[in-house]
């Protein structure tokens, strides 16, 4: 099975997702798999960024008609 990137960068190649949504959910999943594989703790401009990714993948997504808070 494909991983989360590859869906990300798939979705965005197909016209689903726009680039710059694709970028920060693949930053996501970065810090996330750092965080939950490696052991890493983000420091709290990372864990900040993360917010704020989340944050805008979840207001584009609501742009969308799409229920933010099933997310």
């Amino acid at each position: 099975t494909e991983g989360p990137v590859a869906r990300i960068t798939g979705l965005n190649r197909d016209g689903h997702i726009p680039r710059h949504v694709a970028a920060l959910m693949i930053a996501l999943t970065e810090i996330r798999n750092a965080s939950e594989h490696e052991g890493m703790e983000p420091s709290a401009d990372e864990g900040q960024a993360a917010r704020s990714a989340w944050a805008a993948i979840r207001e584009w997504a609501k742009s969308r008609g799409v229920d933010a808070d099933s997310l």
